[in-house]
């Protein structure tokens, strides 16, 4: 007597799990017929607004796939950071992507001024990754 009830319960389980994910995938589906590309949004995030002079400073680099699930081979090129110091001096370095982890999948890393000289003053941090930047964004270090 369980045995039909278990194998009604999983075919309509079943049924429902098909009309989902067919609800799921026609937006995705009408979104790319809209002519949406696949591409990156670069991502930089700070760990915090300001630091005091002689502390480590340290914020988040990245990359995570726009308009797609996963990042397309032709965008998978070196990032530049772009940082214009309290001078005016611009910088730029180069953010490799990792060697490790899931290929074209979204990726975050810690960056920082290492051993740089730094100042007492406003930074401001610009990613730039296949042609698309993130805000720039201020980075303040004051006094102590």
């Amino acid at each position: 007597m369980i045995w039909p009830r278990f194998f009604t319960c999983s075919a309509v389980v079943l049924l429902l799990m098909l009309i989902c994910d067919a609800q799921i995938s026609t937006p995705t589906a009408q979104t790319k017929a809209l002519g949406a590309v696949a591409g990156i949004q670069p991502v930089l995030r700070l760990e915090k607004p300001r630091y005091m002079l002689g502390e480590s400073i340290r914020f988040w680099v990245g990359v995570s796939p726009k308009n797609s699930s996963v990042i397309p081979q032709e965008f998978r090129k070196p990032c530049s950071l772009t940082i214009t110091e309290p001078d005016g001096t611009i910088k730029t370095q180069s953010v490799g992507w990792p060697i490790d982890g899931i290929v074209g999948a979204a990726w975050y890393g810690g960056w920082g001024f290492a051993d740089d000289r730094v100042e007492v003053g406003s930074y401001i941090l610009v990613l730039n990754c296949a042609g698309e930047r993130t805000r720039p964004l201020d980075l303040i270090v004051e006094r102590k």
